[in-house]
């Protein structure tokens, strides 16, 4: 037999199942002995090649949906202190100290973040559980598309309802003659 080629089920068993097929091979008697044992990985260096440019650009769409979430996080949060300067000055003659108004609503933030967090954790395992896949694309790729799109109908969203809110505040705001 020149070429025995074995198929696994789990890419992960392959260098446990080489060596063991290497035991084989080596020991005295052997129907395997003098059998050249080499993984697909030595076959196919291309893979390797093609799977860490791969990851490479899925680092930088991760790091670019990161720096996305970031500012719109932040903008949002701006958003949310000026609509409520009024509050804030209100507090503030009531004597709060600054240092507590900025860590009562930095615990809002971080409230709402785990909550955010952990509503998208739930309904993205719910997703997975059901089988659901957006697009035939690998998991990767579908988090970094959801993502992107998630960030953008929140922050679309989120300025349409801060225009609202400045426009019932002052109701000649935006209106021009």
């Amino acid at each position: 037999v020149p070429d025995l080629i074995v198929y696994l089920d789990k890419t992960a068993d392959t260098n446990r199942v080489a060596k063991a097929v290497r035991a084989a091979a080596s020991s005295k008697g052997s129907a395997l002995s003098g059998l050249v044992v080499r993984t697909w990985e030595q076959l196919s260096p291309y893979y390797q090649q093609a799977n860490t440019a791969y990851q490479l650009v899925l680092g930088v769409a991760r790091l670019i949906v990161l720096i996305v979430a970031l500012f719109s996080i932040s903008g949002t949060l701006s958003l949310s202190v000026m609509e409520r300067l009024r509050e804030i000055g209100t507090i503030r003659a009531f004597g709060t100290r600054r240092p507590d108004v900025l860590l009562m609503l930095v615990y809002e933030g971080v409230i709402l973040g785990l909550a955010g967090a952990l509503a998208g954790c739930l309904l993205g395992e719910g997703a997975r559980l059901l089988g659901f896949h957006v697009l035939s694309l690998p998991s990767e790729v579908e988090v970094v598309i959801v993502t992107v799109v998630t960030i953008l109908l929140v922050t679309v969203t989120h300025t349409r309802t801060s225009h609202e809110v400045r426009h019932d505040r002052h109701p000649g705001f935006d209106q021009h003659p």
